[in-house]
């Protein structure tokens, strides 16, 4: 960041068609008859006396290649509570956005990708699994169905993308490949489906989530690192995003320690710098960010004792102009937004941060020149712990980390770093990119609701 110079709706899907009975299962999917044989081959030549049959003979011994029969797959997408979790009265799954992806000789245009939500009311008694409803046609009629139906011969990945309030997203995809049946002809479905035409069930299961995390994801994060997992890498909350991964060397960075934000998940990363430039610290994957306006959230804890060098919170690698920037800690202990260079485009005055508490700084790209007077003219701001530092600085972080080859690093700055500089030597947690600007009233709010009674 070199600082003095600027540089998805939720839908039904609409699907193939599925009968509510066997009459619609039998128009939908009747099996075309194989094609009718033509002319009989013509019998082989008789070979000549003495001629070599082996090579006749071992043809004959071939079998032919056997097609596989593919059959088709209802497959019913549904999210529930996980099992096991205490959640607040009135906790549901309706309205969780899925990603749908076929891919296959029978797959949907549009490159097989469709999306539904989970219906409000949909669940069974005794559940708290709610299902995708898909708008089919069927002899010229709408109706709804809550089953996908993948094509024969389809593999389909079904991924969860959002997640409603006090619960946390279950990230792992759901895949399911083709399967090979002896149809029967009124119903070429596989495996053996059940009393409902249902093959195959694709169920999310999404734990609890302390109220930082459900306000984090409030603000509809493009990238949400919680860095509360056993080991790296640190996944990605945001399906299909990168992971942050530990990079360096010297000690190795502890995961699942005993401290996080009062709120938060358990546990939190901690970085171990022995030395300036000795240490595992985190980077992101390339242009994790995808706006030039947008937000850039971060808790952290420091020590109270000091290196003697600026410790780097967190910076972007300098993509954009050679010179990466961010914020940082000066060896008194001040929050610092400044470049590798060594300028310091922003210091705290009296506020210190190494008193072993959590803290949350925020980056919101504010700036702006796009008004003929200048008068109008705005700067980025600085939020710590839900207070406005500054409203001027003349860098868009966001804009930073969208360019090509560019990547978030978490405590440490990268080569081009002074010798003024080094590593983090304190925990991180609940890292987030947003591709919008948070205003004020959003940034208290992850403060208030994250630090609660803050006593650790």
């Amino acid at each position: 960041m070199t600082f003095g110079a600027s540089g998805t709706a939720r839908r039904r899907s609409t699907r193939r068609a599925w009968g509510a009975g066997s009459a619609g299962l039998v128009a939908v999917l009747a099996v075309a008859p194989a094609p009718a044989a033509t002319a009989s081959a013509p019998a082989p030549a008789a070979p000549a006396d003495g001629a070599d049959q082996s090579a006749g003979l071992r043809g004959h011994l071939v079998a032919p290649a056997v097609e596989p029969n593919f059959g088709t797959r209802k497959i019913r997408v549904g999210v529930q509570i996980k099992d096991g979790s205490v959640v607040p009265a009135g906790t549901d799954t309706g309205n969780t956005l899925v990603r749908i992806q076929e891919t296959g000789p029978n797959a949907e245009p549009f490159d097989g990708v469709s999306q539904c939500s989970t219906e409000p009311g949909s669940e069974q008694p005794n559940s708290t699994e709610t299902f995708c409803q898909f708008q089919v046609i069927l002899g010229g009629q709408p109706f709804t169905s809550d089953g996908y139906a993948a094509g024969p011969g389809d593999t389909v990945t079904i991924t969860q993308l959002s997640v409603e309030p006090n619960l946390r997203i279950d990230r792992v995809s759901q895949t399911f490949g083709p399967c090979v049946t002896t149809p029967h002809p009124d119903y070429p479905l596989c495996p053996e489906a059940d009393n409902d035409f249902v093959t195959d069930h694709a169920t999310f299961n999404d734990p609890a989530a302390n109220a930082l995390y459900t306000e984090m994801w409030f603000y509809d994060p493009i990238d949400y690192w919680v860095l509360d997992n056993a080991a790296a890498p640190a996944p990605n909350e945001v399906p299909l995003a990168p992971a942050v991964k530990p990079t360096g060397a010297g000690p190795a960075a502890s995961w699942k320690t005993p401290h996080n934000p009062p709120t938060g998940e358990p546990g939190s990363v901690q970085l171990h710098a022995s030395a300036r430039r000795s240490g595992q610290y985190l980077r992101s994957g390339l242009a994790p960010a995808r706006d030039s306006h947008g937000t850039v959230v971060i808790w952290f804890r420091v020590p109270k004792a000091l290196p003697t060098w600026r410790q780097v919170i967190a910076v972007d690698n300098g993509a954009w102009s050679g010179t990466g920037g961010g914020l940082m800690i000066d060896p008194a202990g001040h929050l610092i937004s400044a470049d590798a260079s060594g300028y310091v485009d922003y210091r705290t005055k009296r506020t210190v941060v190494n008193d072993a508490r959590w803290h949350c700084a925020v980056w919101a790209d504010t700036y702006s020149q796009e008004s003929a007077d200048p008068n109008d003219w705005t700067g980025s701001s600085l939020y710590l712990d839900g207070n406005l530092l500054t409203d001027s600085s003349t860098a868009l972080w966001s804009q930073l980390l969208s360019v090509g080859g560019s990547r978030l690093l978490l405590g440490d700055a990268g080569p081009q770093e002074t010798r003024t500089m080094g590593r983090f030597t304190g925990n991180l947690s609940n890292v987030a990119i947003y591709d919008s600007v948070l205003n004020p009233g959003a940034v208290r709010s992850i403060w208030e609701v994250g630090i609660d009674a803050q006593t650790t």
